[in-house]
C-alpha cells in the first residue's frame, strides 16, 4: 500500500482498500483486516481483524431507497429497456451510495462483445401474429423444470458460443423471456437449461432473484441511436478476476444482492476454472457522482456514453467471461462492432475503469445506494396498464402467509426486512444466508414473528434479524392459527390449515386443499388442485404458464378465483364493461375453460379449468372471482 505515493512497507498482500467513517482500512490476502485514521498512525488492531469494517453486512439502518418524483408515463419501449422505472436494473444510483476501491477493477481494460466476437446477446421482440412457440426447460442448470408458451419471430436464433443465450420481449403478453442453452428441436419447440419470464413492467427481480435472465443490461442498437445508455449495463468478468466471497457458491457478498447464484466451478474448478481475483461475483460497480470526467473522454461521442452510463446507471456483474484484466459489456446482434461508438468504448476504456469502484451498500433497502438518485428516473414503460402502478419494492406480508421451499416469493417484516429460502435450504435475510439455519422448507409471518420449519419438522421463530431463532432446541407446535399442517412430498403439496396465505413453489404441480379461508398462490401455473375445503381463494398467474386444474366446481364451495396478476399481463382498462372482451369461458365436457386474451378480442389462452363445472358462464364465474 502506498501513501501519498510512498509504499508504506509494513503492509503486504494488501487486496483492497476501504474508506469508512473516516478511517482507512486495508484488507490482505488472508482476509484480515487493519486500519488507522491518519498516514503517521499504527495499523490496528496488531493482529488485524476478520471483522469487516464494511457498513453493508453490518448497517441496522439503511439508507432509504430513492423516492424521487414519479417518473413521465408511457414513453419507454419495454422491449429495449424492460421493467418499472424503479427497477434496480433502471434506477439511476444514489447519493447515498457507499463505494469500495478495487485495483483490479481501476486498472481494467474494456472490450463490449459484439458479433465480431460472437459472444454478444441475441435479443428479439415479437407480437401474437409471430409463432407460438413450447419451450422445454429441462431444470439442467436452474433447477425449475417448467414449460413455456412464447411468441418468437420466424428465423431468430439463439446467440452463438456455448451458452446459447436468447431473449425475446413477447409484446403479445408483455412478457419478458430469458433463457440458456437454446436449442431449437422442431418449428414450433425448443428446450433450455435455464429459463425466466416475467412482466416487461414488473421489477426484473419476479424469478430467482433474477439469476438466470440472459438479456437484462445489454447494450442495445437503441441505445447508441439514443445516444444515452440510460439503465444499467450488463457486465462479464475473467475468473481471474473475481472472488468467490465464501466457500458456497450460492452465499454471495452481502452487497451483491439480488443475484444469489455465482458458477458452479467458481470453487471448486470442476467445469471451468475457480475464481482467483478480487472483486466478488455479483456486484454493482460505477463511478462516484463526485469524479471529474477526463477532457478526452468527454470529446469522444462513445467514451463520453460509457462514461456516463456508469456514473448514473452503474453496471452489475451478471456471468464470467474473457481473460486477463479485461472488462466486458454485453452489446446485442444488431450493434455493429466496428460502430465508432463501440470503438471509442474499447479505446478510453481503461481511462475509465480508472475511477470506477464497488458499489458497497446494494441491498433490498439501499436499492442501487439509497438516497436521492443522481439523474432523474427514466419514464415508465409504455405498455404498463391503466390498473397497474409502478411497484413498491417490500410490501408488508399479510399475517399468516407461508412460504414453501422453492416458491419465487419472500416474506416481508414490518421493519423492512426481506426474508427468502435459499436453494441450499437455509434463510436468507435482506440476501444474507443466515447459516445457522438448514434444511428448512418453510417460512411463515405471525403475528410479527418470522418462523422457519425444517425438514424433521421442528420450529423456529425471531422478531428480527438481529434475534436468536428460538426455541433453542424448536417445537414441533405448528405457529401457524388453528390445527392443520402444510406438507410438500413428491407428489404434490398438502394444505390442511386454515386461514393463512400459502406460496407455492413452480415445482409443486400437485395441490390438496382441505382448509378454509386460505389464499393459495399458483404462481407456477399447470397445477392440479384439489380442494376439499371451503372458502378458498386461489390466486391464477398470468397466461402462457399452463392452465390450473381443479378435480371439482370449487365454485359451488364457495371457492374464489383471483384474476388480478393475470389480468395485469394484458391491456385491459380496468373497465368492467370490457372484461368480456379479455376473459371468456367455454365448456369441454363436463369441464368449464377459463381463458384469457392479451388484448380486447384477442386469441384467448387457458388459464384454468374447473371440471364439474360445465355450464358455468362468464358473468357466473366472475361472480366468484376478483378483477
Amino acid at each position: 500500500m502506498a501513501v501519498n505515493g510512498t509504499t508504506d512497507k509494513t503492509t503486504a498482500n494488501v487486496i483492497e482498500l476501504a474508506y469508512v467513517n473516516g478511517k482507512v482500512w486495508q484488507e490482505n490476502a488472508s482476509d484480515l483486516w487493519w486500519g488507522k485514521t491518519s498516514p503517521t498512525a499504527a495499523w490496528s488492531p496488531n493482529a488485524g481483524s476478520a471483522t469487516s469494517p464494511l457498513p453493508a453486512a453490518t448497517t441496522p439502518t439503511p439508507t432509504p431507497t430513492p423516492t424521487p418524483p414519479p417518473p413521465t408515463s408511457g414513453t419507454r419501449d419495454p422491449s429495449q429497456i424492460p421493467f418499472a422505472s424503479n427497477s434496480i436494473f433502471n434506477l439511476p444510483l444514489g447519493t447515498g451510495a457507499q463505494w469500495i476501491s478495487n485495483a483490479q477493477l481501476s486498472s481494467a481494460n474494456v472490450y463490449v462483445n459484439t458479433t465480431i466476437s460472437g459472444w454478444n446477446e441475441n435479443i428479439y421482440t415479437s407480437s401474437a401474429s409471430d409463432p407460438l412457440v413450447t419451450i422445454t426447460d429441462t431444470g439442467a442448470v436452474d433447477g425449475t423444470p417448467q414449460t413455456f408458451h412464447v411468441h418468437i419471430p420466424v428465423g431468430a436464433v439463439p446467440a452463438s458460443g456455448t451458452d446459447n443465450t436468447f431473449s425475446v420481449d413477447d409484446t403479445s403478453t408483455h412478457t419478458w423471456y430469458s433463457f440458456g442453452a437454446f436449442q431449437w428441436t422442431g418449428t414450433n419447440t425448443a428446450t433450455v437449461s435455464t429459463g425466466s419470464g416475467e412482466s416487461d413492467y414488473g421489477s426484473g427481480l419476479a424469478v430467482a432473484s433474477s439469476n438466470w435472465d440472459e438479456g437484462v443490461g445489454t447494450l442495445r442498437e437503441s441505445d447508441l441511436q439514443a445516444g444515452s445508455i440510460n439503465h444499467m449495463l450488463r457486465m462479464e468478468l475473467p475468473t481471474d478476476m473475481l472472488m468467490s466471497y465464501t466457500n458456497s457458491v450460492n452465499q454471495l457478498a452481502p452487497y451483491a444482492w439480488p443475484q444469489t447464484q455465482e458458477d458452479g466451478f467458481a470453487i471448486n474448478g470442476n467445469g471451468g476454472p475457480p475464481y482467483t481475483g478480487t472483486i466478488p461475483y455479483g456486484v454493482t460497480i460505477g463511478i462516484p457522482d463526485t469524479a471529474i470526467e477526463p477532457a478526452d473522454v468527454a470529446a469522444n461521442a462513445g467514451a463520453n456514453m460509457l462514461w456516463h452510463a456508469l456514473q448514473n446507471h452503474g453496471a452489475m456483474v451478471r456471468d464470467s467471461g474473457g481473460s486477463g484484466d479485461t472488462v466486458i459489456f454485453q452489446a446485442d446482434q444488431t450493434v455493429n462492432g466496428n460502430d465508432p461508438l463501440i470503438l471509442g468504448m474499447n479505446q478510453f476504456g481503461a481511462e475509465i475503469m480508472a475511477q470506477t469502484k464497488i458499489l458497497g451498500n446494494q441491498g433490498p433497502n439501499s436499492v442501487n445506494g439509497g438516497g436521492t438518485p443522481v439523474v432523474p428516473l427514466d419514464p415508465a414503460p409504455s405498455d404498463v396498464p391503466a390498473s397497474v402502478t409502478t411497484p413498491t419494492p417490500a410490501a408488508l406480508t399479510t399475517n399468516g402467509t407461508v412460504l414453501l421451499a422453492g416458491a419465487n416469493a419472500a416474506i416481508n417484516d414490518a421493519s423492512g426486512n426481506t426474508w427468502t429460502i435459499t436453494s441450499s435450504g437455509q434463510v436468507a435475510i435482506n440476501g444474507v444466508t443466515d447459516n445457522s439455519t438448514s434444511g428448512v422448507t418453510e417460512l411463515a409471518y405471525v403475528n410479527g414473528e418470522v418462523w422457519q420449519e425444517n425438514a424433521s419438522n421442528l420450529w423456529w421463530g425471531k422478531t428480527s434479524p438481529g434475534g436468536s431463532w428460538s426455541p433453542i432446541n424448536g417445537t414441533s407446535a405448528s405457529p401457524l392459527p388453528g390445527t392443520g399442517s402444510i406438507t410438500q412430498s413428491q407428489t404434490g403439496t398438502t394444505v390442511s390449515v386454515s386461514q393463512v396465505t400459502v406460496d407455492l413453489p413452480a415445482s409443486s404441480k400437485m395441490l390438496f386443499v382441505s382448509g378454509t379461508g386460505d389464499t393459495v398462490n399458483v404462481s407456477g401455473g399447470g397445477q392440479s388442485v384439489t380442494d376439499t375445503g371451503s372458502g378458498n381463494t386461489y390466486v391464477i398467474p398470468a397466461a402462457g404458464h399452463g392452465a390450473d386444474t381443479f378435480g371439482s366446481d370449487v365454485l359451488k364451495a364457495g371457492d374464489t378465483l383471483d384474476l388480478r396478476t393475470a389480468l395485469a399481463a394484458t391491456n385491459w382498462n380496468g373497465a368492467a364493461s370490457t372484461l368480456a372482451s379479455y376473459l371468456s369461458v367455454t365448456n369441454s365436457g363436463q369441464a368449464a375453460v377459463l381463458s384469457i386474451a392479451p388484448t380486447a378480442g384477442g386469441a384467448g389462452v387457458a388459464i384454468a379449468t374447473l371440471n364439474g363445472a360445465s355450464g358455468t358462464t362468464l358473468s357466473g364465474l366472475l361472480a366468484h372471482a376478483l378483477t
